[in-house]
């Protein structure tokens, strides 16, 4: 499903059926004040059109929803949160539970608090209208500077973590939503 040999994805009934044993919630959408902290990038900044942004959804979750547009060069949507110090070398990976529209998506990291820096990408897939627990191993994060992957830049530093981020992109264009209740680090 993912073309990633150690991507795991689950599907669930319920977004309270998953647990991973060992893991330590990093953001729990039930807390609206969680969702509020998230910021919108979107291809505006290089000329784009697209809409998006994460908003707390009505049943204790946030949804990172909006328009990707190909027009005047754009073609993604992307929010983050607020540079600050998150050390997760203890842990394994990053675990979320989400509901999606059957659209490719892509958890951003960053271990700068440049917005302009390189971005650390792992993308999933989304099965339509369906509840799915996907855990991505620290080493499935991929050095990127503006969608181009650095083949010789270092791996990503767990103990060095500063922005969380998801995005949409790969010429997506359309409506998008995305479902959100944690984002976990697992070990």
């Amino acid at each position: 499903m993912t073309g990633n040999s150690f991507l795991h994805i689950e599907k669930l009934a319920h977004p309270a059926e998953y647990s991973s044993g060992h893991s330590t919630i990093v953001f729990d959408f039930s807390d609206p004040q969680q969702a509020a902290l998230w910021l919108s990038m979107n291809d505006v900044v290089m000329g784009g059109v697209s809409t998006g942004g994460l908003a707390q959804h009505s049943d204790g979750s946030a949804l990172f929803s909006g328009v990707v547009s190909l027009d005047q060069g754009g073609g993604f949507s992307s929010v983050r949160t607020p540079p600050a110090e998150y050390n997760l070398s203890s842990f394994h990976g990053l675990a979320l539970v989400a509901r999606g529209d059957g659209k490719t998506y892509k958890v951003n990291l960053t271990t700068t608090e440049s917005f302009s820096d390189v971005l650390f990408q792992a993308r999933f897939e989304t099965l339509p209208d369906q509840w799915i627990a996907v855990e991505i191993p620290f080493q499935e994060f991929l050095p990127t500077f503006r969608g181009r992957t650095l083949p010789d830049h270092p791996p990503l530093n767990s103990g060095c973590i500063r922005t969380f981020g998801l995005m949409i992109s790969e010429k997506q264009a359309g409506e998008f939503s995305l479902e959100v209740t944690t984002i976990s680090a697992w070990k």
